[in-house]
């Protein structure tokens, strides 16, 4: 199964050329706002629902699709693709883990299997130097048709309809989100892999 993801770049005309939003996240590193597409949803409805949620901003206008890339994973990284209860044994009957429910297009490694079940480390991470670090993890057990390696990633270009301030703060994700312009002229320090997305369109979001 594939599952869609997308992720939203948001320009303005500033005074001294045109602009990128980004946002600080708490631990996770300067970031484009982006996200998973919801089952029945069209990727188009999706990367305006990601930046409503992750930036607050309503006024904006879809300029247009710049393109898309089959997302590399890491050795055994694999994406939830239906919403799942992290179970501490596997099996239909197998223990739940409480309170851990995995959404979809949440990122695991798979370190085992049995009886159509995989087993998990749900990692989480801290910025380094610009690099992620996984600090800590949560392990159990999941079915293995939760689980996919196929995504697809899709770049939407978004233009802002009215004027916003230079820099504000939005909770989104149980987060504080801390939103800035950037020049395009400028390195936004975006984290490696959203780096690389940034270089594959930033001429397109010249024109």
């Amino acid at each position: 199964m594939t599952l869609d993801k997308v992720t939203a770049f948001i320009t303005r005309d500033g005074p001294d050329g045109r602009e990128l939003l980004v946002f600080q996240h708490p631990t996770a590193g300067i970031q484009l706002p982006a996200g998973t597409v919801e089952a029945g949803e069209s990727v188009e409805d999706a990367v305006l629902r990601e930046t409503r949620e992750e930036t607050g901003l309503t006024a904006v206008a879809l300029v247009n699709e710049l393109g898309s890339i089959a997302q590399p994973l890491e050795p055994g990284e694999r994406i939830i693709v239906v919403d799942t209860i992290l179970q501490a044994s596997p099996g239909d009957e197998g223990t739940l883990v409480k309170a851990v429910l995995l959404r979809r297009g949440t990122g695991v490694r798979v370190i085992g299997s049995e009886d159509n079940y995989d087993q998990v480390i749900v990692p989480e991470y801290q910025v380094h130097e610009r690099e992620l670090i996984q600090v800590s993890g949560r392990k159990g057990w999941v079915p293995a048709k939760h689980l996919t390696a196929d995504v697809q990633r899709h770049f939407f270009h978004l233009t802002v309809t009215a004027p916003t301030e230079h820099h504000w703060l939005q909770q989104a994700d149980e987060h504080q989100f801390s939103l800035f312009w950037v020049p395009l002229t400028q390195d936004p320090g975006l984290i490696p892999a959203q780096a690389y997305w940034y270089q594959l369109v930033r001429e397109k979001l010249k024109q």
